[in-house]
């Protein structure tokens, strides 16, 4: 994910559209079982009467940073541009 976050920052030197596309199809690959795995472990671990709660949890914090996350992606690619958006996520993590 790191990975392909920074493919997708450094597309910007000759705004080749191709590398962008298949750093973002490697993006969804990698994102795909966090998704799906999440849920999984939350069912296995917990008794069918206690994972409401528990797969609302997470089911909120999943998909509410999926989906309010743009929102504020818009934003700064609107106004520093979209390479910022790639470039976020590298320089986060390498800050942790």
């Amino acid at each position: 994910m790191i990975a392909s976050s920074a493919w997708g920052g450094a597309t910007h030197r000759d705004y080749n559209y191709k590398s962008l596309l298949w750093a973002r199809v490697f993006q969804g690959v990698a994102l795909a079982p966090f998704e799906s795995l999440v849920n999984a472990c939350v069912g296995d671990l917990y008794f069918v009467h206690e994972r409401g709660v528990r797969l609302a949890f997470t089911n909120v914090s999943l998909f509410g940073g999926a989906f309010l996350t743009p929102v504020f992606v818009g934003m700064i690619a609107h106004h520093m541009g979209f390479q910022w958006t790639c470039k976020a996520v590298p320089q986060r993590s390498r800050l942790s």
